[in-house]
């Protein structure tokens, strides 16, 4: 997770149309080979390999990963959680939350509550004990935990305008 701090500091980064579809086409397939994305762009492998190490270098790629569906692992459950707490203690309690790994998204948010956590859960009784742990945080004041019924739209991925430059940061 990254500290939301951070963006207070960040600078701006230009991206042109070769960032953005070297970044599209990551995004669809992070295993694609430096020949393939060369081929598509119509740019020399080393240009790619050097693209791609300054978007990491610059943090835009933060990290090579897969998706996994959760279901086939026995994860069951998605629970939405709003959290209200004792806002003077925010930083430390977004520190504890981040730490629990069922968690796989926290939010400081505006509204009735403070944080919401979006989390994925084996059972109600794994829900439950992650709840437990939740509430014993101190500053923690209360959760209120909605289950998600239909999963309608998950995609973590960034949409990247293609025709435009585009500020970053």
């Amino acid at each position: 997770m990254s500290d939301g701090n951070n963006a207070y500091h960040k600078k701006k980064i230009t991206l042109d149309s070769l960032d953005k579809q070297i970044l599209h086409e990551l995004q669809e397939d992070c295993r694609i080979q430096y020949r393939e994305l060369a081929k598509r762009t119509g740019r020399a492998i080393g240009t790619i390999s050097n693209r791609i190490q300054n978007l990491v270098k610059k943090g835009i790629i933060k990290r090579w990963t897969i998706q996994i569906d959760p279901e086939s692992l026995g994860y069951d459950f998605t629970a939405i959680l709003h959290i209200k707490i004792d806002v003077v203690h925010i930083n430390q309690i977004n520190k504890e939350l981040a730490k629990i790994k069922e968690l796989y998204a926290l939010y400081n948010v505006t509204g009735d509550t403070d944080i919401i956590a979006l989390g994925r859960f084996i059972n109600r009784r794994h829900l439950d004990k992650v709840i437990h742990k939740i509430l014993a945080i101190p500053h923690i004041q209360r959760t209120s935990t909605s289950l998600v019924l239909r999963q309608l739209k998950e995609d973590l991925r960034v949409h990247i305008p293609q025709h435009e430059e585009s500020q970053i940061g």
